[in-house]
């Protein structure tokens, strides 16, 4: 019974060293024959949408654009987000309120995004795209518009 099981467990050793050494080759062979970085494509980065001028511009939209005796009369503290798609075409639609302070200046902030201009729209992998955007609006409000 001995002599029987020796020789297979030789076998299985060689059988097991064989594997390793083909597996091997075949990983350092894999390994020398990959691309290089310049043979693949990486798609371009999404790109967000932009209000027309960027951020500062969008600051000084609100600045000329709000309601400030509303802002005035807000007695709360905290902040307010206000949800919105820009459509491929730029276009603002779908505007809703996340994160409410009053009845009051939610509709302000609605009425606020709906009558933005229309936004270069977001791009992913070169192809226009609707993009979900959410804007927070702090009280008390501060002036970011410095022109």
């Amino acid at each position: 019974m001995k002599k029987r099981i020796i020789p297979i467990c030789a076998l299985c050793l060689l059988s097991l060293l064989f594997i390793k050494c083909k597996v091997k080759s075949e990983i350092e062979e894999t390994i020398t024959s990959t691309k290089t970085s310049e043979e693949f494509y990486f798609p371009p980065p999404d790109v967000n949408p932009v209000f027309p001028g960027g951020d500062k511009e969008l600051f000084c939209f609100i600045e000329n654009n709000i309601d400030k005796d509303l802002l005035e009369s807000v007695d709360t503290v905290g902040r307010s987000f206000i949800q919105f798609t820009v459509d491929t075409l730029g276009q603002i639609k779908e505007v809703k309120v996340l994160k409410t302070l009053t009845s009051e200046l939610d509709a302000e902030l609605v009425r606020l995004v709906e009558s933005m201009p229309s936004w270069q729209p977001g791009v992913v992998q070169n192809e226009v795209v609707e993009r979900q955007m959410i804007l927070p609006f702090k009280i008390p409000y501060e002036n970011k518009c410095l022109k």
